[in-house]
């Protein structure tokens, strides 16, 4: 499925009074600022020190808001939108029979504050409403999703300033639809004791669903939503449990087995949703409107919690098993007094009785490999987030280092740090070749029934891993599996005849506000579904001796390998790497990769390998061998407004390649470079076998050529050529402008 695209609209160099704010001052609008209009973006990545001297007062959001100066007092940009100026966002308090209740703490599965979700692209607080009917509560989060509830319990997490729920909502940006895992609750008048549906009686009688109704169809109640991205493979759950097509088709009727899963026949009336409430229309202009920011909605998540999973202690392993929640305070309860979980001080010194009867302090050492199976799933919190680890140490010296495995089982990390260590040296191991290290990976595995090289033939689950407001040092080596933080669905054949296995199972997880270095891989994921991975310090993740030529797969800082769709990268800052800051490697479609600074790394600052209809934009890529390269028939990508300075090599690069392609010809075609900025560098552009490229509105500065080589149908149009001339020969469409030939 393709994302829907919104494009920020493109700049014309020396003609910054085509840009206005919604006041009509000259400038670029985000979020309420007005920044001057030579920024080329307001806000975003590296808004500080944009050219030509221009600074955060007069490009960050986040400046201007703080600086607090109206527009209507200054009279230009950089200013705050105020009074008329600029529509204020409503928080809608009472309307059609609704009453707002504030704006809660929410967290990722288990144990949503509500059970049922939705998403919508022009979502508004009335269509979230209207979802809900029948329900005694709705929220909204991420600015798409609407989620309905009957608890009243929403509160449980606390609730905080309403400033925390900040999303504008997809469909009216006018409107608020919650926030980064905080929820905007209302509650339905009159509803003080509601039930999943109301049930209605007609002459052909009446049914109540005891479980999970959405429109005709009562899902089974562990569903945990009727339908929706995963239902075929919800925990202990089928198809015909869970997805609403395929109960249609099957056709049990309510009125005949009287449970669900049942499709809701006439004989067995049942509320059905009402026609939606008109909503208000989302504002359009001449000019296209600026994406935004909105997460892609969350992943099929770990099932709920309603028990404390097993634990198991053997000699070299412990394990949670069993379903239900788990802690590392469950295995210190748990084990004898000989580890393999380790209390430590302030110093990482372990404490008197540290094997099982000092008090924890928040700080662990872990002596053995934990596992996590069966659906079980590992918190791993920090104190303040009402957790019980602030720092855990793996131990990891040159003839012992452990391994934090969920495979089947889930393992979610906020507000903590996790480290490899030696104990032998009281620090964190830092990489040696040829030497391992600890490390944690996520695998979902899934037995098909294939008979074939690289094949399963056990089903272990799905496994989710989240990082979230957490650090993460020094782990990894050159294994497969054992990259510091790894993401994997195994069992694909190496002939590849298994690809529909990535249809039945996938790998998730977030990682979002988080430091990430020293690990040989800044992380590594194949078969992951759906990832946001956003606010991040992604850094020196090659270390010691490394040649950034010989096996330089290994030298990545971000990589989404293989099938790994619809991940989002944004808000990112990724440097000291060997190879490509961010990769997308081999058929990782959908992606959108946006607001990431990209510095100093040895390759590409993005790349690309037979990966397709993704949107690259708004990302300022400094001094790496490449701006962006694109090969081994990597099409319909969208390249759109960034920044790309200080490249050594080529600016905008597409070629084919070396390696055999699986799903195309090898040559790129179809991508789309637009209202990009490329400057200071040799090569602005280099074609290389290349089909139906478009080249459209971009600014070239201080480049010396352009060069297409093989290449066919390549359309050129409306850019900047900033003292280049063409190099090499041409195959532009009809229309195309010129270049002069050097």
């Amino acid at each position: 499925m393709r994302f829907s695209k919104l494009v920020l609209p493109m700049l014309s160099v020396g003609v910054a009074t085509a840009q206005k704010c919604s006041n009509g001052f000259p400038g670029i609008e985000k979020s309420g600022a007005c920044c001057v209009s030579d920024c080329g973006t307001c806000g975003g990545s590296g808004c500080s020190s944009r050219e030509p001297g221009l600074t955060g007062d007069d490009c960050c959001t986040k400046n201007i808001l703080k600086q607090g100066v109206p527009c209507s007092v200054t009279g230009h940009a950089p200013c705050f939108l105020d009074g008329d100026s600029t529509p204020s966002k409503s928080t809608p308090t009472e309307s059609d029979g609704f009453v707002y209740q504030g704006c809660f703490n929410d967290k990722p599965e288990p144990n949503r504050l509500f059970s049922y979700v939705t998403t919508m692209d022009d979502m508004t607080t009335v269509l979230c409403a209207n979802e809900c009917k029948g329900y005694a509560f709705f929220g909204l989060q991420w600015g798409r999703e609407c989620w309905c509830g009957t608890s009243d319990d929403y509160d449980k997490r606390g609730r905080v300033d309403d400033d925390s729920c900040d999303f504008q909502c997809s469909g009216d940006a006018e409107e608020i639809c919650g926030g980064f895992y905080k929820m905007q609750i209302y509650a339905f008048e009159g509803s003080s004791s509601p039930s999943l549906t109301s049930p209605s009686s007609t002459a052909g009688g009446s049914f109540t669903c005891d479980g999970i109704l959405k429109g005709d169809v009562c899902c089974s109640a562990g569903c945990g939503t009727c339908g929706g991205t995963g239902c075929s493979q919800r925990p202990g759950l089928t198809d015909s449990d869970c997805c609403i097509g395929k109960i249609e088709e099957s056709g049990p009727l309510c009125s005949v087995t009287g449970k669900a899963p049942c499709f809701v026949d006439g004989d067995s009336s049942a509320p059905k949703n009402t026609s939606p409430i008109p909503s208000p229309t989302p504002k359009t202009s001449s000019s296209p409107t600026p994406r935004s920011a909105t997460p892609t909605p969350p992943t099929p998540a770990p099932s709920g919690c309603d028990k404390k999973a097993t634990v198991q202690i053997d000699k070299d392993t412990a394990y949670f098993k069993s379903g239900g929640c788990a802690t590392l305070t469950d295995l210190y309860n748990a084990q004898d007094g000989k580890g393999p979980l380790w209390v430590l001080d302030s110093n990482d010194n372990k404490v008197d009785g540290a094997g099982g009867s000092a008090k924890p302090t928040g700080r662990w050492l872990l002596t053995s490999n934990l596992k996590i199976e069966d659906d079980a799933t590992l918190f791993v919190e920090g104190k303040d987030r009402g957790g019980d680890c602030d720092v855990l140490r793996i131990e990891s010296t040159g003839s012992k280092y452990w391994e934090i495995f969920g495979h089947g089982g889930n393992m979610y990390f906020e507000g903590t740090k996790v480290t490899s260590w030696d104990t032998s040296k009281g620090k964190e191991r830092e990489y040696k070749k040829n030497e391992g290290r600890s490390f944690i990976r996520c695998i979902t595995q899934y037995d098909d029934n294939y008979s074939c090289s690289g094949g399963s033939n056990k089903d272990m689950g799905t496994c989710r891993m989240d990082i979230i407001d957490s650090t993460m040092g020094n782990m990894g080596y050159d294994a497969s599996e054992s990259y510091g933080l790894t993401w994997k669905v195994r069992g694909l054949c190496k002939d590849l005849s298994n690809l529909k296995l990535f249809d039945k199972r996938n790998v998730y997880g977030d990682i979002k506000n988080s430091d990430i270095y020293g690990m040989y891989y800044g992380m590594y994921s194949y078969g992951h579904e759906g990832g946001v991975w956003t606010n991040n310090k992604m850094h020196d993740n090659v270390q010691y001796g490394f040649d950034p030529h010989d096996d330089s797969d290994n030298l990545v800082s971000i990589i989404a390998s293989k099938r790994c769709n619809n991940v989002e990268i944004y808000d990112n800052e990724v440097y000291g790497g060997g190879q490509a800051g961010i990769f997308l490697h081999r058929s990782s479609d959908n992606a959108k990769v946006y607001d990431n600074y990209i510095h100093d790394n040895d390759d590409a600052g993005i790349a690309f390998l037979e990966s397709f209809d993704a949107d690259i934009y708004d990302n300022r890529i400094v001094n790496c061998k490449y701006g962006i390269r694109l090969s081994l028939g990597s099409g319909d990508n969208d390249i759109t407004n960034n920044t790309f300075d200080d490249i050594s090599k080529y600016g905008l690069y597409t070629y084919k390649g070396s390696d055999s392609p699986d799903v195309s010809n090898g040559r790129p075609k179809g991508n789309k470079f637009e209202g990009n900025t490329v400057s200071n560098t040799k090569v602005g552009v280099l074609g290389k076998e290349g089909d139906g490229n478009i080249f459209k509105n971009n600014v070239f500065r201080n480049v010396d050529t352009f060069e297409f080589d093989k290449s066919k149908d390549t359309e050129w149009t409306g850019n900047s050529l900033g003292g280049g001339c063409l190099d090499r020969g041409k195959d532009f469409t009809k229309g195309s402008d010129n270049i002069p030939d050097c």
